[in-house]
């Protein structure tokens, strides 16, 4: 038979798992406590009565290093080990004077919150006999914490925003220069077609120079009417070369209009796709923050 502190952690195990997610596998909604529980410190031999408070998403590394944050200019000396002891702790929430803090934190099961116990102590093995406000010292401090560790979550997150807006403007970017490529391009070509008709009417008015001074020359016979009919000749054949030269430069143009064509949609399908994974972000950023507010 199952007992009920079995159902509880099947509870809290599903709970977990159902939670919606970053991209980066932050939780989007606070769902932790910060309201300080009884525990204990174990110093050696001793067993020190404390206080335990929760600190979501992190672990005993992460808790220690923020708890060394929060204690900066409280402690007189630290002693590093299993627990921690703040020597003179200068804690005026919990004592006028200065007292020994022993502090120790756990790592949670399958994403549970690491705990912080902390105890305040007139020795080693005693616990501190007027507390003062040690539960409400407590509970400022898991928020505090809680935050600390979410604001890392929102840095990390305000770069994953910043990527993908840099990824929207670079296709931004590139949809506009496609665009303006294929735009420049459109001009050549109409340009092109501009000189292809001017010299396509030159073309047939050597043409028919040709044909005349061809016809006049079998009748005469005369040197000038052959010089006449070899520069026509010569000029027409340059009309020739130049159009070859001109349907070249146009199937090279219209060629690169197509390919700017195809990169249009390119760019405004990339664009579209980093515009959804920025909107994703922002959303989840919201979210960050609103969890942020939320510890209190």
């Amino acid at each position: 038979m199952r007992t009920p502190s079995l159902f509880f952690a099947l509870f809290v195990s599903l709970v977990l798992h159902a939670q919606e997610k970053t991209t980066n596998g932050y939780l989007l909604n606070w769902t932790g406590s910060v309201s300080p529980v009884p525990g204990e410190v174990t110093n050696g031999k001793f067993k020190v009565p404390g206080l335990t408070i929760q600190i979501a998403e992190a672990d005993a590394g992460t808790v220690t290093s923020l708890f060394k944050t929060e204690m900066t200019g409280r402690c007189l000396k630290y002693v590093n080990g299993t627990p921690i002891k703040c020597i003179d702790a200068t804690i005026p929430e919990v004592s006028l004077k200065p007292v020994l803090l022993l502090a120790q934190a756990v790592s949670g099961r399958k994403g549970a919150p690491a705990a912080l116990t902390i105890a305040f102590a007139a020795n080693d093995s005693t616990p501190l006999a007027d507390q003062g406000k040690s539960e409400a010292f407590l509970q400022s401090l898991a928020v505090r914490m809680n935050r600390a560790v979410v604001q890392v979550q929102i840095d990390e997150q305000q770069k994953v925003l910043a990527k993908y807006t840099g990824k929207v403007e670079g296709a931004q970017k590139d949809q506009a220069k496609a665009q303006k490529k294929g735009a420049s391009a459109t001009d050549d070509l109409e340009s092109i077609k501009k000189d292809k008709g001017k010299l396509a009417e030159k073309q047939v008015d050597l043409q028919s120079d040709v044909q005349k001074y061809q016809a006049r020359y079998n009748l005469t016979q005369n040197a000038d009417d052959l010089k006449k009919m070899t520069k026509a000749q010569e000029q027409l054949l340059k009309v020739q070369k130049d159009m070859s030269k001109l349907l070249k430069k146009e199937g090279q143009i219209q060629k690169d209009i197509n390919a700017q064509a195809a990169n249009v949609p390119k760019a405004q399908q990339e664009q579209n796709e980093q515009q959804t994974s920025k909107d994703k972000a922002n959303t989840e950023m919201e979210a960050l923050r609103r969890k942020f507010e939320a510890i209190r």
